[in-house]
């Protein structure tokens, strides 16, 4: 796994499906010891884009407690979206649509990987 004083990430590699491509791999597991909560929503809740009635309704209870906090990401997605252009302008930025979780695999892995993840956090907590 690869590590920073801060976290550990962790690169689990499995073959999604037929087209899966065994050289790369599908999902990144990321363990902060340093949860968002810990800095006040100074600076973690902001890299996150947070916004600040969402980091004081289900973060901020949290502060002056330890704890830690997990991000799942799905690093081969089959849901596709599409950028396309306003206009002629290229001044005019374009329509960006990311469609996330089109493809319902994608919700899948993700709900399974958040299932694996907690059986093995429960243990720690």
């Amino acid at each position: 796994p690869l590590t920073n004083p801060l976290s550990v990430v962790g690169v689990i590699q499995r073959k999604l499906g037929e087209e899966g491509d065994p050289e790369m791999s599908d999902l990144m597991y990321q363990f902060n010891q340093a949860p968002i909560w810990r800095d006040g929503g100074i600076l973690h809740a902001r890299m996150r884009l947070l916004k600040d009635e969402v980091y004081q309704d289900y973060y901020a209870p949290y502060e002056g407690r330890d704890g830690f906090d997990v991000q799942i990401m799905l690093q081969v997605p089959r849901s596709r979206g599409a950028v396309t252009l306003r206009s002629n302008s290229p001044f005019e930025p374009p329509n960006v649509d990311p469609n996330y979780f089109e493809h319902p695999d994608d919700v899948e892995d993700l709900l399974k990987s958040f299932c694996k993840v907690l059986d093995k956090v429960s243990a720690w907590i």
